[in-house]
């Protein structure tokens, strides 16, 4: 109940952030709460994360991003199954790279 709690807190206090981010999107807004609820980084490194998503990955890219970081196998698994090497590859460095690259700004 706790943890539901400050996911819950979670949630809310990214809902400042986005509404204050006029260039945050539908995937923006999902990668920012995912990030909130299960990464253990800043507030401000979720922000940047989602708006990034949203703006260097594809369509497909991005549902497979959300669905990696929400935890999401199984669509995970689905996705996958229709994505090309360099669509996973692209996935992979964004995953590697826009933490670290969001918490040096």
């Amino acid at each position: 109940m706790l943890i539901q709690s400050i996911r819950v807190g979670a949630v809310m206090a990214v809902a400042a952030f986005v509404a204050a981010s006029a260039q945050a999107g539908p995937t923006a807004d999902a990668a920012i709460a995912s990030c909130l609820a299960e990464l253990n980084v800043p507030d401000e490194v979720c922000v940047c994360i989602g708006e990034r998503a949203e703006e260097e990955l594809s369509e497909n890219e991005q549902a497979f991003f959300l669905a990696m970081i929400a935890g999401n196998q199984t669509a995970a698994d689905s996705l996958r199954g229709g994505m090309t090497i360099n669509e996973m590859t692209t996935v992979a460095m964004f995953m590697s790279m826009a933490p670290q690259e969001c918490a040096g700004q």
